[in-house]
């Protein structure tokens, strides 16, 4: 399957919080966390976005992403010290939907 990385940017505006879709890059199926940093990094550079300002990074916990020191939030680390890092809520419900999945499968084999 191949993966996307989609940026979408919350910014405080005229008094409210006002949602921003950047963009959906297709990162096929090998990725890297350098990899991603390195499209990341670049959209940052062409948007003229500082990395001090960001405060908060929501992923689905991925290796390339949670990695310690190849991940992409390792590197967003390194360029925004006071960035906090969140496991996406749309990712952790599809775990445990999987999970729910498998336990109520093991019951309805035990009750057959």
């Amino acid at each position: 399957h191949n993966s996307l990385c989609i940026v979408v940017i919350r910014i405080k505006a005229w008094e409210k919080i006002v949602e921003h879709y950047l963009f959906c890059l297709p990162v096929g199926e090998q990725t890297t966390g350098e990899f991603i940093f390195s499209k990341l990094d670049k959209l940052m550079e062409n948007e003229n976005l500082s990395w001090s300002k960001y405060v908060a990074v929501t992923t689905d916990s991925a290796a390339a992403m949670m990695g310690k020191q190849k991940g992409a939030t390792a590197r967003i680390k390194e360029k925004s010290q006071n960035c906090t890092f969140l496991h996406c809520c749309l990712h952790q419900e599809a775990l445990a939907a999987k999970k729910l999945n498998t336990c109520c499968n093991d019951q309805k084999n035990e009750l057959e």
